[in-house]
């Protein structure tokens, strides 16, 4: 009997860490709240799930173009109101620091933006910094600089209600 009882406890805890918890979650408009550079880059999220001194943000990003891009994860910066964060990957910080894009590719990933020590309020905001064109095609030479400040955003929801 005990070992069903911890069989049934050990299936439970490791459902709620894999599946996570929905609760909190903004779905974003990805339309509306969309940042393009023309023909080069544009960036999204499908949702944010806001925190007291950080928020969870699965971000979208697209390369529209004919040739490969690179962005560098340091180079995407993330801010609540007038606040600027930390932008990591969220699972233990693993995950593509140079970020390739063949031609027409997409890429989703799981960031959370933290402010330590503060709690800020305000709008959502990503910005990239700088989208590199892909020199060689292979994802490790950056070129000429293509487009900067990039910038996706969304309001506050629980602000503006």
């Amino acid at each position: 009997m005990f070992q069903k009882w911890n069989s049934l406890i050990g299936v439970v805890l490791f459902s709620s860490l894999v599946g996570g918890c929905s609760h909190g979650k903004i779905s974003v408009d990805q339309e509306a709240t969309r940042g393009v550079a023309d023909g080069v880059f544009e960036i999204t999220a499908e949702w944010v799930k806001p925190k007291s001194d950080k928020y969870d943000i699965r971000l979208k990003l697209y390369n529209p173009s004919e040739k490969g891009i690179i962005v560098l994860l340091h180079d995407l910066a993330c801010f609540r109101g007038t606040a600027s964060g930390e932008l990591k990957h969220t699972f233990f910080n693993t995950g593509e620091r140079t970020i390739d894009f063949k031609p027409g590719e997409t890429k989703k990933m799981n960031t959370v933006c933290r402010f330590e020590g503060r709690e800020p309020k305000g709008e959502f905001r990503i910005v990239a910094k700088r989208v590199y064109e892909d020199k060689d095609g292979e994802g490790k030479n950056r070129g000429k600089v293509l487009a900067k400040d990039v910038t996706w955003k969304m309001a506050d929801t629980e602000e503006t209600k």
